[in-house]
């Protein structure tokens, strides 16, 4: 789905017109996606595990517009599909938001960005597949555990949806503060945010 993002380079993604309280978030999307980009996160191999960690989950999210008790569920059993990624859950987890009628499909197709940007554009280094490849590369081991993502700090335990929430919200501040002039709006950010704009993005 990052493909997407693309398409949106430029849009503003906080023009929201209902006259209700204001859901819009208060940090820009084209900052983050700046910022994940510099130096810290790149080149990959040499970002430090807790950089490419936010990196990915960042990413992540905002590839499969999932929510953050979903990506805590992710199985980090991947598989092909051509040049894109199939994620998918473990098998014991049942979202929230299940129901009869509806229920969330077990498996995520990840589209891989380089089909569709060049070698030497910007964008490149904002592609889920390449970064999700590396983190897990990064994160292997005989005895890993089954969830996707893994405590930083103690790679034998899942990382917890606490920890999750902390660094999108990490994420987004760190950005506000490398680029301070990139929006005069007060910043309050809410990790759910990144969910909403994945969806509007699928719109």
């Amino acid at each position: 789905m990052l493909n997407s993002v693309l398409a949106i380079r430029g849009l503003d993604l906080n023009n929201d017109q209902r006259p209700t309280r204001d859901l819009r978030p208060s940090w820009n999307l084209d900052v983050v996606l700046r910022y994940i980009t510099k130096a810290l996160f790149e080149p990959l191999q040499l970002s430090s595990t807790r950089d490419l960690t936010r990196k990915t989950l960042f990413l992540l999210a905002l590839a499969t517009a999932q929510r953050i008790g979903e990506i805590q569920a992710l199985s980090h059993r991947t598989s092909w599909q051509g040049q894109d990624l199939l994620v998918s859950y473990l098998p014991e987890f049942i979202a929230t938001t299940d129901k009869d009628a509806y229920s969330t499909p077990r498996e995520l197709h990840i589209k891989r960005l380089a089909t569709v940007v060049g070698s030497k554009d910007v964008e490149r280094p904002l592609c889920s597949v390449q970064v999700l490849c590396h983190y897990l590369h990064r994160m292997a081991s005989a005895t890993r555990h089954r969830n996707l993502f893994l405590a930083v700090k103690c790679s034998s335990r899942p990382m917890s949806k606490a920890a999750i929430s902390f660094f999108f919200q990490d994420t987004i501040k760190s950005a506000r503060a490398s680029f301070p002039d990139s929006s005069c709006r007060k910043l309050k950010v809410r990790a759910h945010d990144i969910h909403g704009i994945a969806i509007s993005m699928l719109m």
